[in-house]
């Protein structure tokens, strides 16, 4: 398995679930990536414990890499965009994602795109690195099948598929191009993305995160019959009801009032998942519930950028920023919220939305199709429309913390749905690894180099 990505104590659940899967199934699994400078790395051993001899983890370093930071320190990519003058501020089409606010963050070291000669010599250093240290581990024990985890990672598995002649696997976590390949930007806007995407392979699994990612797949000219489409899963056994919210949030400074009411954000701090569009509803919800607080959790870039945003707004001291908590206790804050709240650009059907109904919490999100099926308005939860976010995300808010026969009749719509149809991880992964053994045991000639 090859990917650009790696195993993080919090945080990408998607791939550690793919990994453990695969170990369950009766693989042994040898994860190759580039080593990085991020303290939330994590060993084999504190990840799978006693199933951590079947996982292999091989992390490459890249001379550049690892030269530039002695040389230069970290940031570089950013004050070098500084230099050149291509930092931007957010321009979102209008017409497609209009400003979430009156006065939209402005995320000045958020967005701008890095230079493209440097996107290609990251990409193609990857590339060269991780092609070496993968027939390296080939000399030295058999490889029946190669996984690429993500778009930079599967030029890279097709080269190393075709080389030792064993089926390829392509795995992605949903996809942006869907709106570019419409207006006929995508090949402009984002050549590598493509590229990576538009790689064939014996089995091509996308998740359905609300993206339209097998319309992408199918529109790049993958074959259906090879293109395996489905939720990602849950775990099930999250749900605990006799969580006591008031020891959860003392943890964080929250009093434990009678009054207080918690929402709850599950979001990466980057600039798409748009949680400048939460905070900035702020205002207005604790204009009509006073004792409401806002807890996001996770990390990311934009941290400094959110918290002034806070702080601009007046709202500073009812908005905590937990930062990463591993996965293992991201339950204690699913079970102690409210609500969850999710309003990303793209699509907002994340796993966190899931767990979220897994443990009986109703979700305010974006009325833009992605949630189809999965949050119905009205029942386990409510929805805004694009347009008029500015006056309905907090109006929705408001209305589930100030009614709670309300919003406990939406939780109980929300376990009953997740019982009935979102599938464990053990389930979802058993699927995909029963296509990728009618692989093996078919004895494929993979597909061949593009």
């Amino acid at each position: 398995m090859i990917s650009d990505q790696d195993m993080l104590r919090a945080g990408n659940q998607v791939l550690y679930q793919t990994v453990r899967g695969y170990v369950t199934a009766g693989f042994d699994v040898t994860f190759v990536t580039n080593q990085k400078d991020d303290p939330n790395v994590a060993s084999a051993e504190e990840l799978f414990g006693p199933d951590a001899r079947y996982v292999d983890i091989c992390r490459f370093p890249i001379t550049f890499h690892t030269w530039r930071q002695r040389l230069i320190g970290k940031g570089w990519i950013r004050r070098f965009q500084k230099l050149l003058g291509v930092l931007k501020g957010h321009a979102e089409k209008e017409e497609l994602f209009p400003p979430a606010l009156e006065a939209v963050v402005p995320f000045a070291s958020g967005f701008g795109d890095t230079p493209e000669i440097l996107s290609r010599l990251g990409t193609d250093l990857f590339e060269r690195y991780a092609y070496r240290a993968c027939m390296k581990i080939a000399q030295a024990r058999p490889i029946h099948i190669v996984y690429g985890f993500e778009t930079m990672a599967m030029p890279t598995a097709q080269r190393i598929a075709a080389r030792l002649g064993v089926p390829l696997c392509g795995r992605f976590q949903g996809s942006f191009l869907k709106h570019a390949l419409d207006d006929g930007t995508a090949e402009k806007l984002y050549p590598l993305y493509v590229k990576g995407t538009a790689v064939k392979a014996d089995l091509c699994i996308m998740s359905n995160d609300g993206t339209k990612g097998e319309e992408v797949l199918l529109r790049l000219g993958h074959p259906p019959e090879r293109i395996l489409f489905l939720l990602d899963g849950v775990r099930k056994d999250i749900y605990r009801p006799e969580m006591d919210p008031a020891a959860v949030w003392a943890e964080y400074g929250i009093p434990a009032k009678e009054s207080t009411r918690i929402i709850l954000t599950l979001s990466k701090l980057s600039p798409w998942k748009r949680l400048d569009r939460v905070i900035g509803a702020m205002p207005a919800i604790l204009r009509e519930v006073p004792d409401a607080y806002l807890v996001i959790t996770h990390r990311g870039t934009l941290r400094t950028q959110l918290e002034q945003y806070a702080n601009e707004l007046g709202v500073a001291n009812r908005v905590i920023f937990t930062g990463p908590i591993p996965h293992t206790q991201v339950y204690r804050l699913l079970n102690a919220c409210d609500l969850h709240v999710h309003c990303s650009d793209h699509a907002s059907l994340s796993n966190t939305v899931m767990e979220a109904l897994v443990c009986g919490k109703p979700v305010v999100s974006i009325n833009d199709g992605s949630l189809d099926g999965i949050v119905t308005h009205g029942y386990n939860g409510l929805l805004a429309n694009l347009r008029g976010i500015r006056e309905e995300l907090p109006a929705h808010v408001i209305t589930l913390l100030e009614d709670d026969a309300q919003r406990s009749e939406m939780g109980r719509n929300a376990r009953r749905f997740a019982e009935a149809n979102l599938l464990t991880w053990e389930e979802r992964m058993a699927i995909e690894t029963s296509r990728v053994e009618e692989l093996l045991r078919a004895g494929l000639t993979p597909v061949p180099q593009s």
